[in-house]
């Protein structure tokens, strides 16, 4: 956790900084010195290394010469072995570094052996005998033992007449590799090594006879892995001293040349450096010290007081000019906070002025909408009823019109419910009725709700996942979710252009996916399609209509539940597709139950009484009403509603909430504390339908809310849900 610190605390912080500069840099020399003097040894060891390499390369080539010129000897022209064999025993007496000569057929059968041991009894070395029969060229062998110690073969081969004779064979002593380590003189702490073509050891500075035919040290075999020619690097001995150590491979006989330089001297210059460099970074901090102390007790007194004056200023009090400090920083400061303090005052009234000002907007803003909602769902009200007046009276008259009214009707519904709903999530006032609900059924009810937009065209195409897809939602707003994408989806596309339904399940979610083959969406819309008001562009006609707030009301209720829902598609003409994705509900939650199937009974006749100060709408559907056999009466304020209660009794009321005089919400009062009307049912059918509208009507005593313009089946609904029991008959 984050702890004040005193300036006493932050100044000697300042000179550490400062002083960190310099001790990087000279740091940094310091490093620099000793990777120099590493690198110089480094350096030192590969020229060395190279000379080395150089000496043993000649030495091979004269052994290598040696057997070149036997193998010209005419003895070996005509199967003069026995006499080449004298000729091996002599030259052999002049090379004391040499253990033996012998002559071998390309079989590997030794026919003739001159060495100062008993021969062998089966060919040693045999993988480099190999390779002179098949390459015919001259090869340095490897360590190999024999009954007499270890040798090293060198061997040559015998062509006579474009065929390979014999391979000659000339075994050279370990010794003679260690006879020219020793005579390079190296320093005592150097360690020299030379290691055949299998990096088994052929030479060693060190210890020669212990190390002879073992590996190399760790550290020195991976630096010697490498496929270079030469390399440089830090290893271990095998007595675990570190070295600066320089390898240079034979490029003819595979050999490597290993030589190591001890790091004590490097160390001990490394520790000296070292021990400069960190005393003189040790005065730095001493001397930043001191002066971070000195310069601390002259700045603390004056921003004590500036403490106090700022502890003045969030008391709400003006601070009094303070005392000059010399300091041209806190002298500035404590000025400011004078002048804070004036400023604060006039800030505070401006700010409380404005919030006044934005709660009023916001007050009148959320009024309007309601408003505009009663007053936009008003007259669509009779003109819902009067249609189905029409169709009830005269079913097989005038169709065609009464289906365009209807659609357009309820496409005029859906643009004010569009508008208030998005509203309400923008404000995060809408409530979700939330409960296991099965996904099955919400597509079964999109589906019937949208069938009109999808009449005269080609069918909708539904794949869906077999049994319950349950998740934790509101099924009324999850069944809008869908329907918003199917009618969108059916705007952008043309008749015969195919739109397809999906469930399915994908992992511990629910994916809803509603694709289609029409307009696409461009691709610099895509990422906007989501946002309020966004719309693709449109023809003069704007055939396609809309507020573009449908998509906006698809995302913020699918967020509400959890999901997230997702736009893609090709670009225009190229079709797009919608992916909803919900949360399941988690095992074994109950499924809610499926939505009941309106009655098809006919309802028993109930007396009605309807209070709507708009006429039409209370005339049509008192009309509407009686067609369905009830005994109805209108009123179009509260005092002639209760005026009607003298010679009308009524069992269930429909009431504006918005008439004028006495409210809805007064005149249910009123009709509740009648004695007559115990028992009589209230509904609300109004064009205020927000949340907090539908809460004050049940509050108010109403048994339902009913918003305008209400669908006929839903009201004749809620009448038989709350028509009172038993059923008082019409008189």
């Amino acid at each position: 956790m984050w702890r004040p610190q005193s300036l006493w605390h932050r100044l000697l912080r300042l000179a550490l900084i400062a002083c960190v500069p310099l001790a990087v840099i000279a740091g940094v020399g310091v490093g620099t010195l000793l990777l120099q003097q590493q690198r110089e040894a480094e350096r030192t060891a590969l020229e060395f290394t190279r000379a080395f390499a150089n000496t043993i390369e000649a030495d091979l080539d004269r052994a290598i010469a040696v057997l070149g010129a036997m193998s010209t000897s005419p003895l070996l022209d005509h199967d003069g072995v026995e006499d080449f064999l004298m000729l091996s025993e002599r030259v052999l007496a002049t090379l004391p570094d040499w253990r033996a000569i012998h002559l071998a057929e390309p079989q590997g059968r030794v026919v003739a052996y001159a060495g100062h041991d008993e021969p062998p009894a089966a060919l040693q070395e045999s993988p480099t005998f190999r390779r002179v029969v098949e390459e015919r060229r001259p090869v340095v062998g490897i360590l190999a033992r024999i009954p007499a110690g270890w040798g090293i073969p060198v061997r040559y081969p015998v062509v006579r007449n474009g065929e390979l004779r014999y391979v000659l064979t000339g075994v050279l002593k370990t010794d003679a590799i260690l006879k020219l380590v020793e005579r390079q003189r190296v320093p005592g702490d150097w360690i020299v090594s030379v290691f055949d073509a299998t990096n088994r050891r052929l030479a060693r500075s060190r210890d020669h006879s212990a190390a002879l035919g073992t590996a190399p040290a760790p550290s020195l075999a991976e630096l010697m892995a490498s496929a270079a020619d030469e390399g440089t690097g830090v290893t271990l001995t095998l007595e675990g001293d570190r070295v600066y150590t320089a390898y240079v491979r034979l490029p003819n006989a595979g050999w490597t040349v290993a030589a190591g330089i001890s790091t004590e001297a490097h160390r001990t210059a490394q520790i000296r450096s070292l021990l400069l460099w960190g005393g003189g970074v040790a005065l730095s901090l001493l001397l930043g010290t001191l002066l971070a102390l000195i310069y601390a007790g002259g700045i603390n007194r004056p921003i004590a007081r500036l403490a106090d004056a700022a502890r003045s200023l969030g008391a709400g009090t003006t601070p009094m000019p303070l005392p000059r400090a010399g300091i041209g920083e806190v002298d500035a400061v404590a000025d400011a906070l004078v002048e804070a303090g004036l400023r604060r005052r006039q800030s505070e009234s401006e700010r409380e002025a404005a919030r006044a000002e934005a709660e009023t907007a916001n007050r009148a803003k959320d009024e309007f909408l309601a408003m505009l909602g009663h007053e936009l769902r008003n007259p669509l009200a009779p003109i819902v009823t009067a249609v189905e007046l029409m169709k009830r009276r005269h079913p097989g008259a005038a169709e065609r019109e009464r289906s365009i009214i209807e659609r357009q009707v309820g496409h005029l519904r859906r643009l004010v419910d569009d508008l208030l709903d998005v509203s309400r999530i923008v404000r995060h006032k809408l409530q979700l009725e939330r409960r296991p609900t099965d996904l099955q059924h919400v597509l079964d009810k999109a589906i019937e709700t949208v069938e009109p937009a999808f009449a005269g065209r080609t069918p909708l195409s539904v794949q869906r996942v077999a049994g319950p897809v349950i998740v934790d939602g509101d099924d009324v707003r999850l069944t809008q979710v869908v329907c918003n994408l199917l009618v969108n989806a059916a705007k952008f596309t043309l008749p015969q252009q195919a739109v397809r339904l999906g469930l399915a399940l994908d992992g511990s979610e629910a994916v809803i996916e509603v694709a289609d083959e029409g307009a696409g969406i461009a691709g610099e819309l895509l990422p906007h399609v989501f946002d309020l008001f966004v719309q693709g562009p449109q023809s003069l006609d704007r055939r396609s209509g809309g507020l573009g707030l449908g998509l906006g009301i698809v995302k913020g209720l699918v967020e509400m539940h959890g999901g997230r829902v997702a736009a893609a598609s090709d670009g225009p003409g190229h079709g797009s597709r919608f992916t909803v994705r919900l949360p399941l509900a988690q095992a074994g939650a109950p499924e809610a139950a499926a939505p009941a199937a309106a009655a098809a009974a006919p309802q028993p006749a109930l007396r009605v009484l309807v209070v709507d100060d708009n006429v039409d709408a209370a005339q049509a559907l008192g009309e509407l009403l009686r067609a369905a056999g009830h005994a109805v009466r209108e009123a179009h304020d509260a005092m002639q509603a209760l005026a009607v209660l003298d010679e009308f009794v009524p069992e269930v009321a429909l009431l504006d909430i918005g008439l004028p005089g006495l409210s809805g919400y007064d005149l249910a009062a009123v009709l509740r504390g009648d004695p007559r009307l115990a028992g009589m049912a209230l509904i609300a059918l109004t064009g205020y339908g927000r949340e907090p509208d539908r809460a004050r009507a049940i509050a108010g005593g109403f048994d339902e809310h009913l918003v305008k313009p209400v669908d006929i089946d839903t009201l004749f609904a809620a009448i038989a849900r709350c028509a009172p029991t038993p059923l008082r008959k019409a008189g």
